[in-house]
């Protein structure tokens, strides 16, 4: 096993020694309690992901591939078949994307993974672990191959357009009429620009890389076709509490792009830590146990009114409708999750 800081062994150099080697094996990354896996096979990539970030079924519905339900369809399908098959694998075998959509959601994944990456070599406490395998084992997660120099070269460039400015993610943008021509990618950005999205908002729109999308926004600014308004946008805030990391990424996708602003807890210690020290406006929870769930939110003092919406398979109980609980059936669709919480929250005005 190889390893060490990547303050001393950078990621061009040990991409650089797995691919003329031709080695096969897992490389392991590891910055301030994230965690990154990237897999080679014969020297070439072919796969890569930041564990708690972005997954494979995240990236083919905001590429309208796949749709919510759909995307947690093949989790359960995952969960029983392979818990190791990539969503994105288990879709192409099921007829629901084509081979070359595939290999673009694996693309966007493996290049925004190593963009990640190559920042965290800046922190000198960023480690690595690459343990080899035998060619012939079968831990590579895909039958698809990238060239991980190619791969870094692109990142490394994109990161360099990026230091050129970005808009912030919190920035809420009105368009301007300055007479400038735009392309249509421009047209695009500017026709969501009302002076209510914020940045992060617009950029759920794209299946592009939300840097790139604000390195755009900011281009736009700098040209005058769009102004940031003197305010911070106003947004509820949405806590989602699932075990699951896809249906966590899910549901702040989908309420991001509808304005709202997401927190995110894995289990319900980390969710009572979140409303301490947030105000939330309402918490979707993922549970087989919706009611003694909710009661323990509701416990914080202060919030024993909190609106709850719980996503489960339960039965609807006569104490759930005393105790004002919201029942959606799994798979959640995307259009009832956010009308029930448009029911339940009001923006301000």
């Amino acid at each position: 096993m190889l390893e060490g800081k990547l303050r001393q062994v950078p990621l061009s150099e040990l991409f650089g020694l797995v691919n003329i080697g031709r080695k096969s094996g897992l490389l392991k990354l590891f910055c301030e309690g994230k965690e990154s896996h990237v897999y080679f096979e014969d020297g070439q990539l072919t796969y890569a992901r930041i564990l708690e970030g972005s997954n494979l079924g995240e990236y083919l519905m905001r590429m309208e591939l796949l749709s919510a339900v759909q995307v947690q369809q093949l989790v359960n399908l995952q969960r029983k078949e392979n818990p190791h098959t990539l969503l994105g694998l288990i879709a192409y075998r099921r007829k629901l994307i084509q081979e070359d959509q595939l290999i673009d959601a694996l693309k966007a994944q493996i290049s925004d993974t190593v963009t990640e990456l190559l920042q965290w070599s800046q922190n000198p406490q960023s480690a690595f672990t690459f343990e080899e395998v035998s060619g012939d084992a079968s831990q590579v997660p895909t039958e698809h191959h990238f060239n991980p120099q190619q791969v870094l070269l692109e990142s490394a460039k994109r990161i360099d357009e990026w230091s050129q400015g970005q808009a912030e993610p919190w920035q809420v943008l009105r368009a301007r009429d300055n007479g400038q021509s735009l392309g249509l990618e421009e047209w695009e950005l500017i026709s969501l620009m009302n002076g209510q999205r914020s940045c992060a908002s617009i950029a759920t729109e794209f299946d592009l890389p939300e840097g790139e999308i604000y390195r755009r926004l900011y281009k736009l600014i700098e040209r005058g076709a769009a102004e940031v308004l003197p305010v911070h946008p106003e947004d509820p805030f949405i806590l989602v509490v699932s075990p699951s990391s896809t249906l966590r990424r899910l549901c702040t996708i989908l309420l991001t792009r509808a304005r709202y602003r997401t927190v995110t807890a894995s289990s319900m210690e980390k969710a009572l830590e979140a409303l301490k020290n947030t105000y939330i406006s309402a918490a979707v929870i993922d549970s087989t146990q919706p009611l003694p769930d909710s009661k323990i939110l509701r416990g914080i003092p202060g919030r024993q009114h909190l609106p709850v919406i719980a996503l489960t398979n339960e039965p609807l109980s006569f104490w759930a409708r005393m105790a004002k609980l919201r029942y959606l059936p799994k798979p959640m669709e995307e259009n009832v999750l956010l009308e029930v919480i448009s029911q339940m929250v009001r923006r301000p005005t």
